[in-house]
């Protein structure tokens, strides 16, 4: 008679092959793995980081001021969408062969067991203080309702936010809780 002991993990790093057989497979089974917003630990292995370095310096290359440069990493979505999209193409067509040296040489690890991503919690007003108006609306709003079972591919890449590090903190993790628990 065997005991099945299971884990919750809070803010875990990948550290399961994506090809496990055996141990990894009831690891995978047996753990619950808590991801807040857009903590950079889950997001931290060797693989997202040559992900993010091959495109800092493919838009190092190109032809764009120092702050086009700058919002291409830290505001992909907002300025920098244009030069994003245009090393996404680049990317793209370099994709297949870049793809299978990466393969290789570096081993695909991910967080163990089924992920769990927690919302972002409404800022408070001290909070606010330190941040734009439109930029604490969004950091407000998102992942809002509420939490949701996350595909291991959704922390594949590694983003440089400003808000990366804070959703690393154990009392972030404690206050999303309490809140959704409330």
């Amino acid at each position: 008679d065997s005991v099945r002991i299971y884990t919750y993990a809070f803010a875990p790093p990948p550290v399961i092959s994506s090809t496990s057989t055996g141990t990894g497979n009831n690891l995978m089974n047996t753990t619950y793995s808590f991801v807040h917003c857009d903590d950079i630990v889950p997001r931290l292995s060797l693989h997202s980081v040559k992900w993010l370095l091959g495109r800092v310096r493919l838009i190092d290359g190109l032809n764009a001021t120092l702050m086009q440069r700058f919002n291409a990493i830290a505001d992909p979505m907002g300025k920098g969408r244009a030069l994003r999209e245009k090393v996404e193409e680049i990317m793209e067509q370099r994709l297949p062969s870049s793809r299978n040296r990466a393969a290789s040489l570096l081993p695909h690890v991910q967080v163990p067991g089924k992920v769990f991503l927690l919302p972002r919690r409404k800022l408070v007003t001290s909070q606010r203080i330190f941040l734009p108006l439109k930029r604490a609306r969004m950091l407000s709003h998102r992942n809002r309702p509420g939490a949701r079972w996350a595909k291991p591919s959704d922390l594949d890449k590694l983003l440089i936010l400003p808000q990366a590090i804070a959703d690393h903190m154990p009392k972030q993790y404690e206050n999303v809780l309490n809140e959704m628990l409330a």
